[in-house]
């Protein structure tokens, strides 16, 4: 059965087509207590864990985006708090930026642990740190080029743990879903490729809905490979200003994206482990104007537990 998944999971990942866009994860699946989507141990010594990564991303208009990343965990036996700090380089025919993204705070609440089906429960907050206004050369850039959605939102999910299966459902829906971006392409129209940008002056963006599975394949003692489905629901149209200052929806910005995902984990003793993460989608939404469009995601993590 193991063997099964993991390669229905390898075989969707070369299949698909390549040069298709989505991801649009706004940050929700890569906090600690969601993308790892594996049982804690709440009896192991090691209540700290620190993790520093980067990632790199392939967005629309062949934009690179370089995101190096801290994240701590403090775990109180079947309590564990997270924080996720992460920054953003990007790099692209338009601009070329870089600052704070988002940071991250999550509770994740181990229950039902005497159970077949263990479960866990995570709340918490993204809060933007930057307000998704840069510009360039006089230019107010479009979401692509902004480090955040420039949103604080609330995150919240079950996590259900069965042997070496996992799942999870989750929400991120807005606070205060309208940003200060003032991107409209109508206003540079002697620019030569402007108009591949979809407007976003105060940008409002809606929620969305998040399931994961995933299958924990113990190859070794130190080394595993997790296989993940991943499929992220955006709840409605996302909306901008236009000039003359009336609302308008940006149809086709609702709809479903979903994702592979293959995680590689090689332990480094009994404290410390490097993973290599690969991601690209399969089913995408036909209009993502937030900025999260990418054809493919990879990071490399390292990892201590103290």
């Amino acid at each position: 059965m193991k063997k099964l998944f993991l390669l229905l999971s390898i075989s969707i990942a070369f299949c698909l087509e390549t040069l298709a866009q989505g991801c649009s994860d706004a940050g929700v699946c890569t906090i600690h207590a969601i993308k790892n989507n594996t049982i804690p141990d709440a009896n192991r010594k090691n209540r700290n864990t620190i993790v520093a990564g980067l990632s790199f991303g392939k967005g629309e208009d062949d934009i690179n985006y370089f995101n190096p990343y801290l994240e701590y965990t403090r775990s109180f036996g079947n309590t564990s708090i997270s924080g996720k700090l992460n920054y953003s380089a990007i790099n692209g025919r338009l601009a070329t930026t870089s600052g704070l993204g988002d940071l991250f705070i999550s509770l994740n609440q181990l229950f039902d642990t005497k159970k077949a089906i263990s479960k866990s429960f995570i709340v918490g907050l993204k809060l933007p740190l930057g307000a998704s206004d840069l510009s360039d050369n006089g230019i107010k850039l479009p979401m692509p080029y902004q480090p955040s959605l420039g949103t604080i939102d609330l995150v919240a999910g079950l996590n259900f743990f069965y042997r070496n299966f996992g799942a999870t459902a989750a929400i991120q829906q807005p606070l205060n879903s309208t940003n200060d971006n003032e991107f409209l392409p109508s206003d540079y129209p002697s620019h030569p490729f402007i108009y591949e940008y979809l407007p976003t002056n105060e940008f409002n963006r809606k929620g969305d809905a998040l399931v994961r599975v995933s299958y924990d394949w113990n190859w070794k003692k130190n080394f595993s490979i997790r296989p993940s489905l991943l499929g992220i629901y955006h709840l409605d149209d996302d909306s901008y200003l236009n000039n003359s200052g009336a609302r308008v929806d940006i149809y086709g910005s609702r709809g479903l994206t979903l994702n592979w995902n293959l995680f590689f984990s090689l332990g480094l003793g009994k404290a410390s482990a490097i993973e290599l993460a690969l991601g690209s989608p399969f089913v995408i939404r036909p209009t993502r104007p937030d900025g999260l469009t990418r054809s493919f995601v990879s990071s490399l993590e390292y990892k201590i537990n103290f």
